[in-house]
C-alpha cells in the first residue's frame, strides 16, 4: 500500500509478532532491487530473509528470477470496455488461464530448483 506522501505502508491482519532488524533489512532490498530491477539482488535479499537454504547459488537464483518476471511481463490482459444506454461505462479484464498458470508452475520450478521454502 503506497500512501499518500510516497511512504509504504503494511496492513496488520492480526498476526503477532515482529520483524527483526535482520528481515526488515531484506525486505527493504528486495524493494529496492524489485525496483531497480536487479535480479541477482533479489535472490541475494530472499537468501537473507530465509527464504532458500544456505548454499544458494545466488547467480543462477537471480537468473531465474529474471526468467518468471520476464514471463510475467509476456501476459497480456484482455480488456473490454463498453457504454451503457443509461451513460455509464463497464469493463472488465480477463486473463489468459494458461499464461497464468504457466507463470504459476515457473514460480514453482524457481523454488524447487533453488531451494526456496515456501509457506505452508
Amino acid at each position: 500500500l503506497v500512501l499518500d506522501d510516497g511512504r509504504v505502508g503494511f496492513i496488520d491482519f492480526g498476526i503477532v509478532g515482529r520483524v527483526g532488524e535482520k528481515t526488515f533489512k531484506a525486505v527493504n532490498d528486495l524493494s529496492v532491487a524489485l525496483a531497480v530491477g536487479d535480479y541477482t539482488a533479489m535472490a541475494e535479499a530472499m537468501c537473507n530473509m530465509g527464504a532458500a537454504d544456505e548454499d544458494v547459488d545466488v547467480e543462477k537464483f537471480g537468473r531465474d528470477i529474471q526468467k518468471v518476471i520476464e514471463n510475467l511481463s509476456q501476459v497480456q490482459p484482455d480488456i473490454t470496455v463498453a457504454g451503457m444506454s443509461d451513460g455509464t461505462v463497464t469493463g472488465s479484464i480477463d486473463f489468459d488461464e494458461n499464461e497464468v498458470t504457466q507463470v504459476l508452475l515457473d514460480i514453482v520450478d524457481v523454488t524447487e530448483n533453488n531451494g526456496l521454502k515456501l509457506p505452508r
